[in-house]
Parts: structure tokens; sequence; C-alpha cells
């Protein structure tokens, strides 16, 4: 029996076939965990084998194999903690969305996995298909960072690059897929749970006493809502009493996102966006309506900053010894320039990728 349901994100319909959309309003899908909450206490357990029970995957033998948990967490200044999810073997959060996505397409028996990426997931997901021996295809813009490009080819997958922007690029992954019975990486429905994995270790370092905010870079918007879906597993475990506040961070030179949260209305796509944070360079965000009810529902925010201002705090997070991605950089301009504080800033890429 399926330890998951599947339901459309947007009009909530349960989908019993489709993993990927929606079969009544082409809407994107997520998985809700349907098995009895019980917490691993064996402390050699990484996250995905002590909370098990809130992923799709019960395979402990699998889940034992991932091997980065935890990733640290530093206090940076008074009140001002950083999770370094750059610690990872790939160099960013993609890790973890990669455990969780190969493991399923192997377990639905796919042939391979194809992915339209900005860089890191296809980083990602290269590195550990080598790992697994798994077939992997990448497709990208073709302004992609150099160092990622490069780390993807080493890990000896394939990568294709565009003259588009990322969104552009997704129908002919989709297309890949379909025609070659592959698993289309970031757009199914199981896209969330490895970043749930995140909310977890958080929690594990700070218990109950969280921080009041939680401050996310914003792109496809997909680990934005992972996180907080990972902290409404623990509140319903009764491991938590509330959840944090959650403000997302996108740059003024792509923040369909951000308008949309400032302006109540639903996400339109930006045309001819440019900014320095190609992590998050995301036109037409999968996620980004979901984003905005998320900060709403935890009465949080989303701002969005000039990459003069990415790059000032890119500056200072290298005075505390912190090399972030410009797009994880940007999480520290809500506590300079919105006077935000008792937060946690999630650094989901290294600065050595920009």
């Amino acid at each position: 029996m399926k330890q998951y349901q599947i339901f459309c994100t947007s009009c909530g319909r349960e989908e019993k076939r489709s993993i990927t959309k929606c079969s009544r309003c082409y809407g994107s899908l997520e998985t809700r965990i349907k098995q009895k909450i019980k917490i691993g206490l064996n402390t050699k357990d990484n996250v995905f084998t002590k909370y098990n029970c809130f992923f799709p995957l019960s395979n402990r033998k699998i889940l034992r194999t991932y091997p980065n948990s935890p990733t640290p967490i530093v206090e940076i200044k008074d009140g001002v903690f950083a999770k370094l999810d750059y610690c990872s073997f790939s160099g960013s959060s993609k890790d973890r969305e990669a455990f969780i996505e190969i493991a399923m397409a192997k377990k639905l028996g796919y042939r391979g996995i194809v992915v339209a990426t900005t860089g890191n997931m296809g980083v990602a997901l290269a590195s550990q298909c080598a790992l697994t021996n798994y077939p992997c295809l990448v497709l990208a813009p073709l302004d992609t960072s150099t160092t990622k490009i490069r780390q993807i080819e080493r890990y000896g997958s394939k990568i294709k690059l565009y003259r588009k922007h990322y969104n552009d690029i997704v129908p002919y992954a989709e297309k890949i897929s379909r025609e070659n019975h592959w698993f289309l990486a970031s757009l199914q429905a199981f896209r969330f749970e490895g970043y749930k994995s995140i909310s977890y270790e958080i929690y594990d370092f700070f218990g109950k006493k969280l921080p009041k905010n939680i401050i996310i870079p914003i792109g496809d918007g997909t680990t934005f809502v992972a996180v907080w879906k990972g902290f409404v597993d623990l509140k319903r475990a009764g491991l938590i009493n509330d959840l944090p506040t959650f403000i997302g961070v996108q740059a003024k030179g792509c923040d369909p996102v951000s308008r949309s949260y400032k302006q109540n209305r639903p996400i339109n796509r930006i045309i001819n966006p440019k900014t320095i944070a190609k992590a998050i360079m995301v036109t037409s965000p999968l996620d980004g309506n979901y984003s905005v009810k998320v900060a709403r529902l935890t009465g949080g925010k989303i701002f969005s900053y000039s990459d003069a201002k990415i790059l000032a705090c890119f500056e200072n997070l290298a005075r505390f010894g912190i090399e972030a991605e410009y797009a994880s950089a940007a999480t520290y301009c809500p506590t300079i320039y919105e006077n935000i504080n008792d937060c946690l800033l999630l650094i989901t890429g290294s600065g050595l990728k920009n």
C-alpha cells in the first residue's frame, strides 16, 4: 500500500495516476503522507531515517545512504543564524531533492532522469546519478555558470544548453520524459519531499525554541514551500507548538513572486529578466502562488532587492566566513534593510558557483 496520496495544489483534486500535473486543471501536484507518525530515536540515524514517517519512501536501506545530514547552523551575529546548506557534496540544498527524486524514479521503474534547471539541480542530480549509476540528462540555459556546467560534465551526465530562459526549456524536458519514460525531476509531486529534511534539522538544532523568522531565497518557490511543509509535519506530530514566520527574497530583476505578494494578484511571468542571482532567475515559478499563500499563512512577507544590495550582502556574509551564492546572499538583505532579527537564513548554494 502507498504511504502517500497525491493532490493538486490548485484545485485540491486527488490524483490517482499522474505524478506531474492535475488531470482536471493541469495544476502542479504535491504528496501528502498518510502513514502513522513515529519519530526515530537512534542518534546514529540521518535525518531521512529518523523522520522517515514524513517521507514517501520508507526503505531505510535506501534512506540510510544519504551522506550530508545535517548541514551546520552558525550564529553570525546576535539573533541571526545561518544554515549552511551548501556544505553538501554538490554544494547546494538541491542534493536533498535529488536524493528523494532519484530513489522514487527507481522505485517507479523509470529508465533515467531528466531535468530543466538553472544549474544547481542539474549538478545535484548528476552527482548522485554518478554515485548510483543511473542515467541523467540535464537541460540548462546557455548562460549557466561555467562552474556548474563543468561539474555536471565531470560527473558523467549529458548536458544540453539552450539560448533560452529556464522556463522556456521546461517543455523540452517534458517531451524527453514522455518519449523515453524518464523521470521528470523538479516538476513531480515528490519535489517538496527532500527539502522538508531542512525543517527537521532546524528542529533538531533548536528544539521548540525556533527562530521567529525563516528567510529563504525564492526561484521556483519549491524550497520555500517545502520547508514550511516540514514544519507543518512537526506541528502535526506535536513536536512544536507554533510555525515560524516565512520570509521570501527575490532579485528585483526577476521577482514575480514578490510582485504577486505586494499587488495581491496571481503570478505574472517576468519578461526580459536580468540579475546576478541566476539560481533564482525563474520567470514563471511553479510554486510561486503557493509561496505567496505560505507567506500569508505564517504572517510573513516576500521582498525583492537590487543586485547592488544583494552584492553588498554577499560581501557582508563573507566577513562572517560565509561564501554564499548570490541567490543565497539575498537572505541577509532583510536583516539589513528591513531590520529583521531573531531569524535563520537558509544559505542554499555555495559562492564558488557564482
